[in-house]
């Protein structure tokens, strides 16, 4: 079953917010769990591939945006790791 566009796009945003508050939590050198949001975006993009071609990139903007806030996110994990190798 296809899932409907306005559906994707708001589980989506759902996961732009899990994103935002991981990287609050990492900035505020929080452990962060990843796991669950890992499966979220995994099927989020096998239900993009589903859809008909013109539906799917519709939604190329928002998967462009992911994966920045992804790259964002790997970032401030990347610099609080290194914060705390070096105040080890």
């Amino acid at each position: 079953m296809t899932i409907p566009p306005s559906q994707l796009r708001q589980e989506l945003a759902a996961v732009f917010g899990e994103i935002t508050a991981a990287r609050r939590l990492a900035a505020a050198g929080r452990d962060v769990e990843l796991e669950n949001l890992d499966g979220r975006i995994d099927a989020l993009c096998t239900a993009i591939l589903d859809l008909p071609r013109e539906e799917g990139r519709d939604l190329l903007p928002l998967l462009e945006d992911l994966r920045s806030s992804l790259n964002q996110l790997a970032a401030t994990i990347r610099v609080g790791l290194s914060g705390a190798a070096t105040s080890s």
